[in-house]
């Protein structure tokens, strides 16, 4: 009998049922049940029921959330393992622990600025002050759209998946809150704090120099929407008001690399019809 236990194969690993699953409902139960399985486009409509049973399973959870509990939807979205990193080599010394590479890295990417002069001046020139019209909801809704849900979160752990369901959910809401920041100009103090992770760059191959790491920031989203609304309305303002001369082609709307290759062809050309070397 012992040999016979030892000839009998193992049991099979118990595969998930699909009960298991907290965002497998009734209605997408029903869907399968109803489902022709051998059909060629199954496996992709399947997918796409799942996508809306997903996105269903969090509205509800998110709906049910109270101004209590509101940040523990930082704990629903996981973050991705990270790599132990080396010891860093900085200052003819190694930086083992997690605060010695935080300094050895602040300290590289974020030197102290140059110290002013006597006679320079920390405040800028005072200008005119105008009213800057209230967003609009257009607006906003064009500035969400721009945005990627594949966006590393900040350190609260909201995405623009996030904001987008937020959004959607309560439009006034949201905008009514970026028009008070706009009213009171005050942007909050939460929006500002961010996270810098290191990321190795892959043309460096000994991961111990502190070259062969750039920093990355990730601010919050909603902080970042924020700043999206309030540089259109920089650019435009500028723009109207002449006040970026004629030959600056970045940073603006319907202008880029292109008009300034052709500008530059233009210079060329006429400074040839001068009889002009170039």
């Amino acid at each position: 009998r012992q040999l016979a236990d030892l000839l009998r194969p193992p049991p099979k690993r118990r595969r998930a049922r699909r009960a298991d699953a907290p965002w497998w409902d009734e209605e997408l139960s029903n869907w399968f049940a109803n489902s022709n399985r051998n059909s060629p486009g199954f496996g992709q409509a399947l997918l796409r029921e799942i996508r809306k049973a997903k996105r269903r399973h969090f509205e509800g959870w998110a709906a049910s959330l109270t101004p209590a509990n509101v940040w523990s939807i930082a704990k629903r979205i996981g973050r991705a393992p990270q790599g132990a990193m080396p010891a860093i080599l900085s200052q003819e010394r190694y930086a083992e622990s997690n605060e010695e590479k935080a300094q050895a890295f602040f300290r590289h990417y974020f030197p102290a600025p140059p110290v002013r002069s006597a006679g320079e001046s920390a405040t800028p020139p005072s200008q005119e002050q105008r009213r800057i019209p209230l967003f609009t909801a257009s607006e906003l809704a064009r500035a969400l759209a721009e945005t990627s849900n594949t966006s590393a979160p900040g350190l609260s752990g909201m995405t623009w998946a996030h904001v987008k369901v937020l959004h959607k959910s309560d439009p006034e809401g949201l905008l009514r809150l970026y028009n008070e920041c706009l009213l009171v100009g005050h942007f909050p103090t939460a929006w500002k704090a961010s996270r810098v992770v290191m990321l190795r760059k892959v043309n460096k191959r000994d991961p111990s120099a502190i070259n062969a790491w750039r920093p990355i920031t990730l601010e919050e989203c909603l902080g970042k929407l924020l700043e999206k609304l309030l540089a259109a309305r920089l650019q435009f303002a500028a723009n109207e008001d002449g006040a970026l001369p004629p030959n600056q082609f970045g940073s603006r709307k319907r202008s880029g690399v292109v008009d300034a290759v052709s500008d530059l062809v233009i210079e060329v050309e006429e400074a040839w019809t001068r009889n002009q070397y170039v």
